[in-house]
């Protein structure tokens, strides 16, 4: 790439006016000394790369100059008047009439659409300064009017861009010798391909139009040649020519050449409409064939087309079959594009160059930089993985499961089979298909039964082991509690805009940010629970401004091995912007302030988490207003505070509060998997002692130092043991709970006869 200068895109300057009134900037364009180079203009919504979310934009432009080394740049100029008059001036009153005059004039070449851009720049100077009036506050008379403009425009739909060619003065270019564009050969005159014809283009325009034409004339059939072979590679496997990419000398010959040529006549006769080539292929005898076949010579025969090939669907087709089968799918046709976490066709899922949807990628979507005629059809180890615990198949075979358990008219095994295998693969099950699998229900009914009663042991033991601890602990933290209610010294503490307790439900008690759960959130013992796969709780928008603020949250994990969930965060609605409390996303084991693209977030140098599993760790990190960051873990500074190029500024109604992920969709390892007892949200920065003071103040809660070292040795040795064995099992369950979530027998049983629908081979392949 010759280390183009980055500045949009890849290779692109820019420049975003930033100022009402006019001004110079300028391009060092030596970089580009020897290339052709152009000057695009555009509003926001229709720069061709990283586009602007602003839709409504605009722009003045008055003059580009072009130097030469040496050359002295235009200046800015000041004088206004002098612009837009040459009149001499003899005296201060001549000088009033003189500026009286030049303005009445630019103020009725405005009213007449014959402005100069020298008028202009007088003009505006006077409104942008308040010397005339410019707003509805001094101009009573148009408030109306005004009002009803702005009603029509706001009712004006923003428009659908398209990409489009403009067809400008054309240039024949140079040869670039051995492909070097700074050794250029002759000039090489517009034309269409030597091989089919020495026609040059004898026109002032580009030769697109000529082009354009020359290519879809019958008496030169290529493209429509190409487009049938396209459209019969797809239906059947194989093209007629098995090279869809390469028409030429090195690609291969056409199985049936006769057929290739009538396919490609039909087209071009039938307007080249692709449905009706589609519909002409897939109602004839050779796309209705079975796959079986008697001859010997099986590869003659699929070379032939001699049978229906056996064949995997796409990578798309796998996940709209999946989407379909759980009955999920959105068949919305149209608009943009969408995260791969959407239950729209893949059709429309995003293209993320550096963050592919892992799912299509395993199953061989080719890379959208460039053109691929002909898919690989791979088969690893890493499909069927995928297939038996990627986490977009198990939610979906849970949510299949769900579907088919809820309807009531499905009551005995046999029926939900039946209508199972209809949504799966389109067919009846055959009465030996529904013996085998009711056979598999009851293994899998025999098996589950064990598991759940496994986990729901580790359950019951965890738990009576945390009662034993929360035994020896709770005394002695009453007992310091006692003394910190009778100390007179204690810090008064501000009062937070607003506090989750997730005592009964997910309601602000301070404030009016309540919360909503989602995908299995819920209150559990006086605390918010986020153990399913995508549970988390979002609240309201905001009702005022939030810059300088502590977010402060009462947290224990389910397991120490997790990285990236967010415990309360601050974000924007579509989680472009946000601050969080975040664990184990850069560096594993540690708590850090995530933010968007790691904008304002450093790493602390903070210990380890060793202990947030067994017991609840109270966080807070601080957003001060020079910028500063400062994460504390019980009320003790945790790692070294940084300087940052915050805070970011939430304007009331754009930003809202939420739980368990780190921001936006919930998908990836931006989710929490432990439980929130408490949470507060500050639009100050605390001060150190004042944190101390909330966390030893903490309801029902004392730093840990302070009540181990309250206890006898015994006690501690004992707590110590304990913990250790809730940590050993905590990670056994989680090792369980990671792959099985439900604990309801039928729910899991159902739910994994689901997937291993998913996983037949008849699922995913054609024949």
């Amino acid at each position: 790439m010759e280390n183009y200068p980055r500045f949009i895109g890849l290779l692109y300057y820019q420049h975003t006016p930033n100022s009402v009134e006019p001004k110079w900037f300028k391009w060092d364009m030596s970089y580009f000394s020897g290339n052709s180079m152009y000057i695009e203009t555009t509003t926001g919504h229709d720069i061709p790369v990283e586009i602007r979310n602003n839709t409504r934009s605009w722009f003045g432009l008055s003059e580009i100059v072009c130097l030469a080394e040496g050359q002295t740049p235009p200046v800015e100029m000041p004088n206004h008047l002098a612009a837009v008059s040459d009149l001499n001036i003899e005296n201060a009153g001549a000088f009033g009439r003189l500026y009286s005059e030049a303005l009445m004039s630019a103020i009725k070449s405005w009213a007449a659409n014959e402005m100069t851009d020298e008028q202009a720049l007088f003009l505006s100077f006077f409104a942008r300064n308040g010397l005339l009036p410019n707003s509805t506050d001094q101009l009573k008379s148009i408030q109306p009017l005004i009002a009803k403009y702005r009603e029509i425009e706001s009712g004006i739909p923003v428009p659908t861009r398209s990409p489009g060619v403009l067809d400008r003065s054309g240039v024949d270019h140079a040869l670039f010798e051995r492909g070097n564009h700074k050794t250029k050969g002759p000039s090489v005159p517009r034309g269409f391909l030597e091989a089919f014809g020495d026609r040059q283009y004898e026109t002032t325009e580009s030769g697109r139009r000529e082009l354009s034409s020359d290519l879809v004339t019958s008496s030169a059939s290529l493209l429509a040649r190409v487009a049938v072979n396209r459209m019969w590679h797809h239906l059947f496997g194989s093209g007629l020519v098995s090279t869809p990419d390469n028409f030429g000398k090195l690609g291969r010959m056409p199985s049936h050449p006769q057929l290739l040529d009538f396919l490609a006549k039909q087209f071009i006769a039938n307007d080249w409409s692709q449905k009706s080539m589609i519909k002409s292929m897939v109602l004839s005898k050779t796309f209705q064939q079975q796959n079986s076949s008697q001859h010997d010579d099986i590869q003659l025969v699929d070379s032939m087309f001699g049978r229906y090939p056996i064949r995997r669907l796409d990578a798309e087709s796998i996940r709209d079959s999946i989407l379909s089968s759980a009955g999920t799918l959105e068949a919305t046709v149209a608009g943009g594009s969408v995260l791969e976490t959407s239950n729209r066709r893949s059709v429309y899922v995003r293209v993320h160059r550096n963050n592919p949807d892992p799912f299509l990628e395993t199953f061989n979507r080719p890379d959208a930089r460039s053109t691929v005629g002909n898919r690989p059809t791979t088969n690893v180890p890493a499909q069927s993985l995928t297939m038996l615990n990627g986490s977009f198949v198990v939610e979906k075979s849970r949510i299949f499961a769900a579907q088919v358990l809820s309807d009531v008219e499905l009551q005995t095994d046999k029926n939900r089979i039946i209508q199972m295998y209809r949504r799966a693969f389109s067919r009846n099950p055959t009465a030996e298909e529904i013996v085998h699998c009711v056979e598999f229900l009851e293994e899998l009914r025999i098996q589950n039964a064990s598991l759940i009663g496994s986990i729901t042991s580790l359950d019951e033991e965890i738990g009576a082991k945390r009662e034993a601890v929360e035994d020896l602990l709770e005394p002695i933290r009453k007992r310091l509690m006692e003394s910190l209610d009778n100390d007179k010294d204690l810090i008064e503490v501000p009062k937070p805009v607003s506090a989750w307790d997730f005592e009964t439900d997910f309601r602000d008690q301070v404030g009016n940010l309540h919360g909503t759960p989602f995908n299995g959130a819920k209150i559990e013992n006086g605390s918010l629970v986020l153990t399913a796969p995508t549970a988390h709780v979002k609240t309201v928008v905001t009702d005022s401004d939030i810059r300088v603020k502590t977010l402060e949250a009462l947290v224990q994990l389910d397991r120490l091995n997790q990285g990236g969930g967010g415990v309360i965060t601050v974000q924007t609605p579509n989680g472009l912007i946000f601050d969080s409390i975040v664990y184990g996303e850069r560096i594993s084991n540690q708590w850090i302030a995530g933010s968007d693209g790691f904008r304002r977030t450093e790493d602390v140098e903070g210990l380890s988490e060793k202990e947030a599993h067994t017991a609840p760790v109270h966080m807070t990190i601080v957003y001060s207003d020079d910028g500063t960051i400062t994460i504390y873990r019980n009320g003790e500074l945790y790692g070294q505070p940084y300087k940052s190029n915050g805070p970011v500024e939430f304007k009331k109604g754009t930003a809202q509060v939420v739980f368990g992920l780190r921001h936006g969709t919930p998908d990836g390892n931006k989710l929490l998997d432990g439980r929130i007892l408490d949470a507060k949200l500050y639009d100050k920065a605390l001060s150190r002692d004042e944190i101390e003071a909330i966390a030893a103040g903490h309801s029902g809660f004392i730093p840990e130092k302070l009540v181990l070292a309250e206890l006898s040795v015994d006690d501690r040795e004992r707590v110590s043991k304990l913990r250790l064995e809730i940590g050993t099992l905590s990670d056994s369950l989680a090792e369980l709970s990671e792959k099985y979530t439900e604990r309801d027998l039928d729910t899991l049983v159902w739910r994994e006869f689901a997937q291993s629908l998913f996983n037949l081979k008849e699922f995913i392949f054609l024949r």
